[in-house]
């Protein structure tokens, strides 16, 4: 088994592991042009071949958070039953005005081009809480409801997951990896 690690960025673009090192709770990306620091910054890495990491909501957060794990070449399991609309063009760049009226996780498979993403274009619920089986869960959601179901069925499966959220210009990261204390 290779060592995967993923990195998640509420930045909105991919960290690869060549370019990051780690100084305490800081993360240090360095470059040519200096080093800069991010707070807003999640570190997952397990021994595994190939991660699934399931993404509830791909809106803004979780269309970036795909799209970056995407690049990454992370399986994907993408959970969301809204639709592209004209409004979310400006902040969700994974769309483009084509796919207006799609299911934004259609959208999102298409754009992002990749043969190892499954979709669920549904509402999270207690009778379909197994499509969260993956390595990894990511919350992307603005929905309380949906917060508590994940945290109901990861309590139960021990399965790692990370809460996020964005507003205005600050952005909300806790992960919940040993499942002992639920959100």
């Amino acid at each position: 088994n290779s060592k995967a690690l993923m990195i998640i960025s509420l930045l909105g673009f991919p960290i690869y592991p060549s370019t990051f090192f780690i100084i305490g709770a800081v993360l240090i990306i360095g470059n040519k042009k200096g080093l800069r620091k991010l707070k807003n910054l999640c570190i997952i890495s397990w021994d595994m071949e190939k991660p699934v990491v399931c993404i509830i909501g791909v809106g803004a957060l979780g269309s970036r958070t795909a799209e970056s794990l995407g690049k990454l070449g992370i399986s994907l399991i993408l959970i969301d039953r809204d639709f592209v609309e004209e409004s979310n063009l400006g902040r969700q760049p994974l769309y483009k005005r084509e796919d207006i009226g799609e299911m934004k996780v259609n959208a999102a498979k298409k754009n992002l081009n990749k043969k190892d993403i499954t979709v669920h274009p549904v509402d999270l619920e207690f009778d379909n809480i197994d499509l969260l089986k993956s390595d990894l869960i990511l919350d992307c959601t603005d929905n309380m409801y949906t917060r508590f179901l994940i945290n109901e069925y990861t309590l139960k499966t021990g399965t790692p997951w990370i809460y996020s959220s964005a507003l205005g210009e600050k952005g909300y990261v806790k992960v919940f990896k040993d499942n002992s204390e639920g959100c």
